[in-house]
């Protein structure tokens, strides 16, 4: 008994350690992690958002405190649609800095051996 809770334990830690991990990585502003993953999770914020208000499983009941338990739905409406706002604008933005990139010129790369050869 004494072991799966220490199995228990030690998966609790795993976890928790990747997820202060993640965390860090996603608070990095140039980070590509961040790039690749906020459209994901926007995204499924949304759908499950969406998910949440069509269920029969509610927080705040309607069955019993009337429209005062819409709240809770339009909340979650409210949420879902700015998180996949958010996922819409990132994937665009994405797209867009490849175009942006192009436009720029590096310090040290090839322009100058391009100089070089030509005179």
């Amino acid at each position: 008994m004494g072991s799966l809770f220490g199995t228990i334990q030690l998966i609790i830690f795993c976890g928790t350690m990747l997820g202060v991990t993640f965390a860090v990585l996603l608070s990095l502003p140039e980070s590509k992690l961040r790039d690749f993953l906020i459209p994901i999770f926007g995204w499924s914020v949304a759908i499950f958002l969406g998910l949440y208000c069509i269920s029969p499983i509610d927080i705040v009941p309607e069955a019993l405190l009337g429209p005062i338990g819409l709240i809770d739905d339009v909340a979650a409406l409210a949420t879902g649609i700015a998180a996949a706002r958010v996922a819409v604008r990132r994937t665009k933005n994405k797209s867009k800095v490849p175009e942006m990139l192009s436009d720029q010129v590096v310090p040290g790369s090839d322009d100058r051996q391009s100089k070089k050869r030509s005179e």
